[in-house]
C-alpha cells in the first residue's frame, strides 16, 4: 500500500525469502551480528518480524529471546542511529494470557509463556528508546478472539475462544457453514 501511495520502501528480507520486489530489499536476518542498510535513509520503520510458533517459542526459548527481544533491540538501535523518527512495530495480546479480568485493562499485562514474555520485552524496550533517546514509537497488540483446531484425521474442527471454551464445532461438510457464518456475524461487532 505505501509503495502504491508513492512511498520508498526498503524491506528487510531473510536470505532465502521473496520480498515485495517493488521495494528496495536488503538481505538480512534479525539474528546477524550486523545488518547494512547502506546509505538508505528512512522516516519510518515498521517491525514485524518476530518468532511467533507458540509451540517452536517454548521449545527454543534461546533462540525466541534472540529473534523477539534482541532482534527488536537491534532494530530500535538502528533507527536510533539513522535518525528515524518512529518505529511502529508488532506486539502480541498474548501479553494477557495470564490476566484474570475479562475484559482486560490494557495496563494488566500478565505474560505467562516464552513467547508472551518475549513481547512483553519489546515494549521494555520501545519505552526505554522512548525516555533515553526520544524516538517515538508505537506497539501494535495484535489479538485473535479464538483459534481454529484442525483435526485433520477425521476432518473434524473445533473452534475455541479466548477463555477455552468450545465457540462451535463443524466439519467439512457443506451443511455446516451456514452454522460457521451465523457465528461470524454474531461475533463480528464484538
Amino acid at each position: 500500500e505505501l509503495i502504491n501511495k508513492g512511498y520508498d520502501v526498503t524491506s528487510l528480507i531473510r536470505k532465502g525469502k521473496e520480498g515485495n520486489l517493488k521495494s528496495k530489499i536488503v538481505y538480512g536476518d534479525l539474528t546477524d551480528e550486523k545488518i547494512d542498510f547502506k546509505n538508505n535513509q528512512f522516516d519510518c520503520v515498521f517491525h514485524l518480524a518476530a518468532k511467533n510458533s507458540l509451540i517452536d517459542c517454548e521449545n527454543n526459548p534461546s533462540e525466541t529471546l534472540d529473534i523477539n527481544v534482541n532482534g527488536t533491540k537491534k532494530i530500535f538501535d538502528i533507527a536510533q542511529k539513522k535518525n528515524v523518527t518512529k518505529v511502529i512495530y508488532a506486539e502480541s495480546s498474548t501479553v494477557y494470557e495470564g490476566s484474570k479480568n475479562f475484559p482486560t485493562n490494557e495496563s494488566e499485562t500478565a505474560p505467562q509463556s516464552v513467547y508472551a514474555k518475549s513481547k512483553m520485552a519489546c515494549n521494555v524496550i520501545a519505552n526505554e528508546f522512548i525516555q533515553s533517546h526520544g524516538l517515538k514509537s508505537t506497539g501494535l497488540r495484535y489479538f485473535t478472539t479464538d483459534i481454529l483446531i484442525d483435526d485433520s484425521n477425521n476432518h473434524h474442527k473445533r473452534q475455541i475462544n479466548y477463555r477455552n471454551e468450545e465457540v462451535i464445532q463443524w466439519n467439512d461438510s457443506i451443511k455446516d457453514k451456514p452454522i460457521l457464518l451465523k457465528y461470524l456475524k454474531e461475533n463480528i461487532h464484538a
